[in-house]
C-alpha cells in the first residue's frame, strides 16, 4: 500500500493506493493522533484506488471512525469487491461513504 496525504481548509484527505491490510493499522492510528481535536476538521479517507481490504484494514477504519467521531468520511472504492466487504460487514451503513474526495470536502453538502 502507498499513500498519499493532503491538508485542505477543514479537512485532511489520505488517498490510499493498493492494499488496505495490517501493514495500514499504525497509518491509521497515526492519523487519528494527528487529527484528533475538532479543529482539524474532517479525514477523508479516499479509497478510489484501493484494490483490497481486509479485516485488519476494516478494524483500522473502525478505530479511526471512534478516535474522530463525526469527521471521518470514507470514498469509496472504484473496485465493486472492496464496496461489498463493507456491505457484507454492515459498515456501509455505519461509516459514512461518498463516491468522491469532492463531496466529501465541508463545502460540499453530504
Amino acid at each position: 500500500m502507498t499513500f498519499f496525504v493532503e491538508q485542505r481548509t477543514g479537512a485532511t484527505i489520505v488517498a490510499v493506493f493498493g492494499e488496505v491490510d495490517l501493514a495500514c493499522q499504525a497509518l491509521f492510528e497515526r492519523l487519528s493522533e494527528l487529527t484528533n481535536s475538532p479543529q482539524s476538521g474532517r479525514l477523508i479517507v479516499d479509497l478510489t484506488d484501493c484494490s483490497y481490504i481486509d479485516s485488519s484494514g476494516l478494524s483500522a477504519l473502525i478505530k479511526t471512525h471512534k478516535c474522530v467521531p463525526g469527521r471521518l468520511v470514507v470514498v469509496a472504492s472504484a473496485r465493486e469487491a472492496v464496496n461489498r466487504i463493507f456491505s457484507m460487514c454492515g459498515l456501509d451503513t455505519f461509516l459514512r461513504f461518498v463516491s468522491t474526495a469532492a463531496e466529501a470536502l465541508p463545502s460540499a453538502a453530504i
